[in-house]
């Protein structure tokens, strides 16, 4: 298993008319959301304006999952769904999509034929959880929110914090899991494509 580690020092934080967004990680490296060039983008986002549209983006895919506060997400001749702490949904991204309400939210958006999902974990201190993989997933990023864990495989620990992203490719035939130093919250998204 190849495992790449990214600290909060190493991602990028920008401001837009409602709010800020803090890019996690891009693939390939150098593209950009602007261009829209890019296989796989994830990121945080902070909505601080009440009423939000988000940028059509046609062709991408995206999943969205609440960390903080709660929205009424709109989508134009879609159901609407309010969404609160660790709520997820899938959307496209040219769809019109606005929001109501204040937010911290996790996006992930994918480009051409990569495909993702995205898991959230609540895991209490001192407790481990079993990583569910499929042949499909060929990479997987996994974001430790808020606490303490350790990534366990078959040969390896790797240690997690707050704010903290590892980067999994070539794990085929491993056994893992995440066991919690304290009480953690945590993210996994799985990919289609090998990283």
């Amino acid at each position: 298993m190849k495992i790449i580690r990214r600290e909060s020092t190493e991602f990028q934080t920008s401001e837009w008319s409602g709010g800020s967004s803090t890019e996690l990680f891009i693939h390939p490296k150098g593209s950009k959301l602007i261009q829209q060039d890019f296989e796989v983008r994830i990121s945080t986002a902070e909505i601080r304006q009440s009423e939000s549209t988000f940028t059509k983006l046609p062709g991408i895919k995206r999943h969205l999952m609440i960390l903080e506060g709660e929205i009424l997400l709109m989508h134009e001749n879609q159901p609407s769904r309010k969404m609160y702490p660790n709520d997820t949904t899938f959307f496209l991204g040219d769809w019109h999509t606005s929001s109501s309400g204040l937010c911290k939210d996790f996006n992930v958006m994918t480009n051409g034929n990569v495909e993702s999902a995205i898991l959230p974990l609540q895991i209490n201190q001192d407790n481990c959880i079993p990583i569910p993989l499929s042949d499909s997933w060929k990479s997987m990023l996994i974001y430790c929110i808020r606490g303490k864990a350790n990534l366990q495989s078959n040969l390896n620990t790797y240690p997690m914090q707050e704010n903290c992203l590892l980067i999994a490719t070539a794990f085929k035939d491993e056994d893992m899991q995440i066991c919690a130093q304290s009480n953690t919250q945590m993210v996994i998204t799985f990919l289609t494509n090998e990283l």
